[in-house]
């Protein structure tokens, strides 16, 4: 059966043209097919197969023949005829010993449409099929419901390569086709709709005969509801969101010099020079879980290692990963890592950093069945990224003992470093980082102030130095006799934090950490 996507079609936004003929035999149409392109156009890229992203990888699969020439019987084809580029896909399947089908895919831009066909022996009867994407939630479930509710004949089938359809549970909108095929008759027209959910959205296939092909094509754009910017019900999920780090440094840490080094020697030199390390035969982490008490500065360290490497940087949580929904929490993780493995394929590099792990992944003695699902997911996946440079998992927690130790072990997250509280010189450099923004008077003491913080975390002294520039304000307004509002112009001259704005909010501080 021959498959065409029409060209012209202007009211549907067409992702691409495909042209696709199945052949019972093998050797046959493929050398001819490869003998007309060779005589056509130039070739320019030849592999063995689309991945997932649709994009050319791996080697082709060649036969020689009987006078010595050599064609692919299992390749993907990149072709250029007068300027135009053509994509050829050449997919053998074996049926038995010596029995083959040829599966022959031509993509093309629409334009292109007619020239391409002159590459195959097409049949009457032809079905078309129409690709839309839809970015808003609810025109899919519009659509669904409209051909449920159409009391048409139908019957249903896994759209990918699930083994059986599948429907999720949307918050605002309930039950929403996932993977799933629905071939229907409407109005005694048949009809063929395949929902795939992607990253950004989800793409609908419709199929049908060529003379309903306009029908079909209002029948999708009716549907097509556009996403409300700052919509309430239309959010995109913080799990496949990269976070945005900006111009994070080391400068910002102050302390913690051995830990610096060392993450800058396990995460940013192989990525900045990756030659050195691969010359050498080593192979940087592919997880690194960094410890210790909360407020110091764990989540600032893997924002600058992101930073520093240029790379893109994904942070989750607990709240991001888990689900009520059954199965639902697995598949997060595995879009999340998908996700990753896009971008390297791009050439970019991705730190995921997970915080709070302990949240979801604490010994397996103390978890309930959705956390061991969820458990043994981001084991596979953290275990599936060997061999792929560019994606590294740095994790955080306070409670270290808490974690399962086959999640921690050598070859998944094998790099264990301890962030401690800052002692007192690191105390005196944390103050220093954040009074150096804000104007001090002069008998401000880093060195009084790092005394008197004993015990205190980095995050600790950062709310202290906030603290006493609003005690500052407070007190300024006083004095003045002023609203807060009215401290402007030169009344701005004369605000400095003092020792004594400093020590009131040290004191603050101490009494909410004894609770």
């Amino acid at each position: 059966m021959t498959q065409i996507i029409p060209a012209g079609m202007n009211s549907v936004k067409v992702d691409e043209t495909v042209l696709e003929e199945e052949y019972q035999e093998l050797e046959l149409p493929a050398r001819m097919l490869y003998e007309k392109i060779l005589k056509t156009g130039k070739i320019t890229l030849m592999a063995g197969r689309l991945n997932y992203d649709g994009k050319p990888v791996g080697a082709p699969e060649l036969k020689r023949d009987k006078d010595g020439f050599l064609f692919p019987v299992s390749a993907v084809i990149e072709v250029f005829i007068n300027g135009d580029r053509y994509l050829f896909e050449l997919v053998r399947i074996r049926l038995g010993a010596g029995d083959y089908i040829l599966t022959v895919r031509i993509y093309c831009s629409p334009e292109n449409l007619e020239k391409a066909e002159a590459f195959l022996r097409l049949s009457t009867g032809q079905i078309v099929s129409v690709k839309k994407k839809y970015s808003n939630v609810k025109s899919v479930k519009e659509l669904f419901n409209y051909i449920v509710k159409s009391k048409a004949e139908y019957s249903v089938e896994s759209a990918g390569r699930a083994s059986s359809p599948m429907l999720i549970i949307d918050s605002n909108y309930g039950l929403i086709p996932e993977n799933l095929k629905i071939s229907c008759t409407l109005d005694g027209k048949f009809y063929g709709f395949a929902f795939q959910r992607e990253f950004d959205g989800y793409s609908i296939e419709l199929k049908c005969n060529y003379q309903n092909i306009k029908e079909a094509c209002r029948l999708l754009e009716s549907f097509d509801i556009p996403t409300r910017k700052n919509s309430n019900k239309e959010t995109v999920s913080p799990l496949l969101t990269p976070l945005e780090v900006g111009d994070y440094h080391w400068g910002m840490v102050g302390g913690l010099r051995e830990v610096k080094e060392e993450l800058r020697h396990l995460v940013e030199y192989p990525i900045k020079n990756p030659s050195l390390y691969k010359y050498l035969s080593l192979r940087p982490p592919k997880g690194v879980l960094m410890y210790g008490p909360p407020g110091t500065g764990k989540t600032t360290i893997a924002k600058i290692l992101a930073s520093e490497t240029a790379s893109i940087f994904y942070a989750i949580s607990p709240k991001d990963i888990n689900s009520m929904w059954y199965g639902e929490s697995e598949k997060n993780i595995g879009r999340l890592f998908l996700q990753a493995r896009k971008h390297v394929e791009d050439g970019q590099t991705v730190i995921i950093f997970i915080d709070e792990i302990d949240g979801f992944y604490a010994d397996r003695e103390k978890m309930g069945e959705v956390t061991r699902r969820t458990f043994g997911q981001l084991c596979s996946e953290i275990d599936g990224i060997c061999g792929l440079d560019g994606v590294i998992v740095i994790a955080a927690t306070n409670r270290y003992s808490d974690l399962d130790p086959a999640l921690i072990r050598p070859g998944r997250i094998d790099r264990k470093i301890f962030i401690e509280l800052p002692d007192f010189d690191a105390r005196k450099e944390i103050f220093d980082i954040y009074l150096k923004r804000r104007p001090v008077s002069e008998d401000v003491d880093l060195e009084a102030l790092a005394f008197t913080t004993d015990g205190f975390s980095g995050a600790e002294i950062e709310s202290v130095c906030s603290r006493a520039g609003y005690l500052l304000i407070k007190r300024c307004a006083k004095e003045k006799g002023l609203q807060v509002t009215e401290l402007l112009g030169r009344c701005l001259d004369d605000l400095e934090i003092t020792m004594n704005d400093l020590h009131q909010a040290i004191d603050i501080i101490k009494k909410e950490k004894q609770g």
